[in-house]
């Protein structure tokens, strides 16, 4: 299951809560490793449970884990120190961003499709973004990103027209009105 992360990436949403994000600047080989080790130290104090064992240990070390991946302790992210761990997202900063997100079988809005496409646009400035890639952030089952294509590539043309972004296509700025077929977006400077 993939769970909404939020925009700035430090949070994901799991049951109505927010949980932090491993560090990104963590590299790939190191992260899976502290996964892993993540992963055997549950393992471990799940079998110690109706044990003798003393489980005081076992769970220092899936702390230092989780401390090393960036999901507690000190904040891993520059900036706005707040932490919302935990923390119901409703009562967060976030708490439009996630009442944005379509829920199952919920088409998202004009509006949080219009943010994510001037988002991601932002993002990748002076670089492009594909209209794909706007709907997948809202699903990742085919046919239903799919079916969102068109609304995407509606929104493009009204923020176009408002002079939010430009539509390129072919390498070159296309006139708001006359395009179709393959296209892709950029935010204005």
């Amino acid at each position: 299951m993939k769970y909404p992360t939020t925009p700035d990436g430090r949070y994901r949403v799991v049951n109505g809560r927010l949980q932090r994000c491993p560090n990104p600047a963590l590299d790939e080989i190191e992260n899976a490793g502290l996964q892993r080790e993540l992963m055997l130290a549950r393992e471990a104090l799940q079998q110690a449970r109706n044990t003798e064992v003393d489980l005081t240990p076992l769970r220092r070390r899936i702390n230092q884990t989780r401390r090393k991946l960036g999901l507690r302790g000190r904040v891993w992210w520059i900036g706005d120190s707040t932490d919302y761990h935990r923390k119901p997202v409703v009562d967060t900063p976030y708490a439009n961003w996630y009442a944005a997100i379509p829920k199952s079988g919920q088409r998202p809005t004009s509006n949080a499709i219009r943010d994510e496409l001037l988002r991601q646009a932002q993002a990748r400035y002076p670089k492009t973004i594909c209209p794909s890639e706007v709907a997948r952030a809202f699903s990742s089952d085919e046919s239903e990103w799919r079916s969102l294509m068109e609304t995407v590539r509606e929104q493009a043309r009204l923020m176009a027209a408002q002079g939010s972004i430009d539509v390129v296509q072919r390498g070159v700025v296309s006139a708001t009105a006359g395009w179709y077929g393959p296209v892709r977006f950029r935010a204005r400077p």
